[in-house]
């Protein structure tokens, strides 16, 4: 009781002292300054269990994170993870091991869970080219994060692991026996020795009739299917039918070289400027003018796997704006000013975010379904060129 009450005392008085470089203020806790109150929410739990029990084990770990400097704030989070999940607090060891990502941790630490289990905290673009550190930020807001790509790659190359792998911002903590870290390892290894490696891939964007689909014997819905292979004869069969006029219309067929992991993006969009509003200054009524995009954006990353086959992450967003926009007619409230016409954009908008695997020159078929009679669909063909290939411009 008497050490309960003392550690009370300590916390009290970290709260009443006066604000310090690093530290918020008076109220709470002293915590390290931190980004989002979001962030913050591993070390409100762990003040709570302080409070509400006499627990030697969180209170050290708190303490100590309380101690920790700025640039050791990552290490002390992980350490702190550890002793949680030592204790029998996995969730509580997994919001500390978020934090610990969010801190952007140095080098590549590693810590023993047990004599097999070790953690270890990877940055995957890192480790295919050293100075991919920094990436575009994806277009299409279709959850085509580097994250997930690195959960699917991870299910995909059947990484074993003590709980699911923690993502965040590019940043991946696994638990696993060396048996497994090997195998993770050893695979983005071997993709980084392959500096002459890039990876293809060219896209169709299409306008097609729910008639037309149907004749080639393609799905329709996203309800009946994600994506579906495409064969050389059906896609000769919708070549045909574009060179006749008849069915379906290529909207763009752009094709694109990335490096292996590497962000990529294609678009055909048509941007719609309208008048959104009017800025009054001095008594004069200038029209702002906005921009809209109709059309289709698509982003793809990719990478070789053993044996040739290509891991792949396609991202789409159809935007359709629906036409005419709409007018409607406001009054300024200037004086002698008549009343002026501002436009307000109706958007119909499909995501979607797909993994896959497939052969080098193979085809995907992925639907998208529109509002109206016609069907928007994406063909993807990937392949693995050589950089010499794409700079001498050879088929």
């Amino acid at each position: 009781m008497i050490k309960l009450l003392s550690v009370l005392a300590m916390l009290t008085i970290l709260g009443c002292r006066a604000p310090e470089p690093g530290f918020a203020g008076p109220g709470r806790i002293l915590y390290p300054e931190r980004e989002t109150a979001e962030e913050t929410s591993a070390l409100d739990e762990l003040r709570e269990m302080v409070l509400r029990e006499d627990d030697a084990e969180m209170t050290g770990m708190l303490l100590d994170l309380l101690r920790a400097e700025t640039d050791g704030r990552a290490e002390a989070y992980l350490a702190a993870g550890k002793r949680a999940y030592l204790a029998g607090r996995e969730e509580l060891a997994k919001s500390l091991w978020k934090d610990a990502l969010d801190c952007e941790p140095r080098g590549a630490p590693e810590i023993a869970l047990d004599d097999e289990v070790t953690i270890r905290v990877y940055r995957p673009r890192t480790m295919i080219r050293a100075d991919a550190r920094d990436f575009p930020t994806p277009l299409t807001n279709a959850q085509i994060s580097e994250d997930a790509f690195i959960l699917a790659l991870i299910d995909e190359l059947e990484i074993e692991t003590t709980f699911e792998p923690i993502v965040s911002n590019g940043l991946v903590l696994i638990a696993a026996d060396p048996e497994n870290h090997d195998k993770f390892t050893g695979f983005f290894r071997n993709a980084s020795e392959s500096d002459d490696s890039m990876v293809e891939v060219q896209m169709w964007f299409l306008d097609v009739t729910e008639r037309g689909l149907d004749d080639f014997g393609i799905p329709l819905s996203r309800k009946q299917v994600d994506y579906v292979t495409l064969s050389e004869d059906e896609f000769q069969r919708i070549l045909d039918a574009e060179n006749s006029g008849n069915e379906s219309i290529f909207l763009s067929s752009p094709r694109l070289v990335a490096f292996p992991y590497q962000l990529a993006s294609v678009s055909c969009v048509n941007q719609i400027a309208y008048i959104s509003d009017y800025e009054i200054e001095s008594g004069i009524a200038d029209p702002v003018v906005d921009t809209v995009n109709d059309g289709i954006i698509a982003e793809f990353r990719g990478i070789e796997l053993s044996g040739g086959e290509i891991f792949a992450q396609v991202g789409v967003v159809l935007s359709e704006v629906r036409k005419p926009l709409a007018n409607f007619t406001v009054d300024l409230g200037l004086e002698n000013s008549a009343p002026v016409t501002i436009q307000i954009p109706e958007v119909s908008t499909t995501k979607i975010c797909e993994h896959f695997k497939m052969g080098t020159g193979n085809m995907l078929y992925i639907p998208l379904k529109s509002q109206c009679n016609v069907r928007m669909g994406l063909i993807v063909k990937t392949s693995i060129v050589s950089a010499d290939e794409t700079i001498n411009g050879e088929d």
